[in-house]
């Protein structure tokens, strides 16, 4: 746990390895009974949405692609140069990801199999060519890409 810890600090990382799963999933993560799986009392679910953000990350923790039911991923501010081939595949229920200000020069093929997200955010990276798996996806409610010259 100690580079996740280092990367992360020790409170983010405490939760992304105690991080609960979907309500109801395993029947006991729902300790206080309000029907969200977490065991805090608010009623919010956390396990749909991670904010990652300005952490310096060079890679994706494992951890994060161990949560199929994410729905909001923000990353922005990081030093992400590349995304797995399989990101998209590992994180099937993604609405809207958020990479801006990363060190992105592609994104995976992966990204023309995906059919829940609706927002990618790109400006700030140096990508200069999109896939055109891209344009096989459903629907898009916003994208930006900005390239660095």
């Amino acid at each position: 746990r100690g580079g996740l810890e280092a990367a992360l600090g020790a409170g983010m990382a405490e939760r992304l390895e105690r991080w609960p799963s979907p309500a109801g999933s395993h029947g006991d993560g729902d300790r206080d009974g309000d029907g969200d799986g977490d065991g805090d009392g608010d009623g919010d679910s956390v396990a749909d949405m991670i904010d990652l953000s300005g952490r310096g990350l060079a890679q994706l923790p494992e951890r994060v692609l161990q949560m199929p039911w994410l729905k909001n991923l923000y990353l922005e501010g990081n030093a992400l140069s590349e995304l797995s081939e399989d990101f998209f595949h590992r994180l099937p229920n993604l609405i809207w990801l958020d990479l801006r200000n990363n060190k992105l020069t592609s994104l995976p093929l992966s990204i023309g199999d995906h059919r829940c997200l609706k927002t990618l955010l790109l400006e700030g990276n140096p990508i200069r060519k999109l896939p055109v798996e891209l344009g096989s996806s459903r629907r898009w409610c916003c994208s930006r890409v900005q390239t660095w010259r």
